[in-house]
């Protein structure tokens, strides 16, 4: 982080340049989006860190083997679920992160597929990467958003100990390239996984079995129609 700012001229926060951007994760919302200030794809904060535009960072091609080794394996995955738990075994191994946390947006706010407590307390950063869809680096945090050109899917955040070394500019290269070669099978993951949610609340309103229905679904085709004696149903 500090080689790369010593590059780049101080400039304002993000967070607070974006205020009327869209909302966190905006294939939940149906509001329009609203164009973004052009900025550096590199920004140095005031009061330390950075901040970086995951679809202006190339990736070199010596480290492209073991990204898209990881990104062809998440192409197979048939479920947010699995994509998820692969995509942190991915930023795991290509960081050596000690803990990794994909934070989705959904109605009743954001949520992981994790354990109940692994979202951080202040949520104020996350939502203004997903505002901004620009990363946020400190020394030993990073939050990177996995986002196309104009919303944000979900928000990865990357944490290490203290008594470990910090990121460094080669690894935040990984996860922008991470972040952005996902986007487009995250984004059919998520809406996939918010359309089977929805079907199985109204299933449990149907006369059939929720099971039944879903096994239907998942078949990819309708059943054939009941052939029936007209000599006694009326």
């Amino acid at each position: 982080a500090p080689q790369v700012a010593a590059h780049h001229a101080a400039a304002p926060q993000v967070a607070a340049q974006h205020a009327a951007a869209p909302q966190v994760a905006a294939q939940y919302s149906a509001a329009p989006q609203m164009p973004m200030v052009a900025q550096p794809p590199i920004v140095q904060l005031p009061g330390g860190g950075f901040s970086f535009d995951p679809l202006a960072l190339p990736l070199p091609p010596e480290l492209a083997p073991n990204v898209y080794s990881w990104l062809r394996r998440l192409a197979l995955q048939a479920d947010l679920q699995g994509a998820d738990r692969l995509l942190r075994d991915a930023l795991a191994d290509l960081t050596s992160s000690l803990a990794v946390v994909l934070i989705y947006a959904g109605p009743d706010g954001l949520h992981s597929l994790g354990t109940a407590d692994e979202l951080p307390k202040d949520q104020g950063p996350i939502q203004a990467v997903a505002r901004s869809r620009r990363a946020l680096a400190a020394s030993h945090s990073v939050l990177v958003p996995i986002a196309t050109s104009n919303e944000t899917i979900a928000v990865i955040q990357l944490t290490r100990n203290a008594h470990q070394n910090p990121y460094t500019l080669m690894e935040h290269v990984l996860v922008a390239a991470i972040a952005r070669e996902s986007s487009g099978i995250m984004h059919h993951l998520v809406v996939q996984h918010l359309q089977r949610r929805t079907e199985a609340e109204s299933d449990k309103k149907s006369l059939s079995r929720p099971e039944a229905l879903d096994s239907h679904r998942r078949r990819g085709h309708e059943g054939v129609i009941a052939e029936l004696s007209p000599g006694w149903v009326r």
